[in-house]
């Protein structure tokens, strides 16, 4: 009896750090195409500044 208490317990608290860790990853809204357009290019502006200057890399 008391190992099945243990195990079920250990099942519940797994299951809610799960739960937690799911929660937490969701975003608050969706990232619009529009917001992603800006990352990329903001990204590869630093790449081809950062190989501007460093060519030899």
């Amino acid at each position: 009896m008391v190992k099945i208490n243990k195990t079920l317990a250990i099942l519940i608290w797994v299951t809610i750090i799960l739960s937690i860790e799911v929660l937490a990853k969701k975003s608050p809204r969706p990232i619009s195409d529009t917001e992603i357009r800006e990352k990329k290019q903001n990204c590869y502006s630093e790449i081809e500044l950062y190989v501007t200057f460093y060519p030899n890399y």
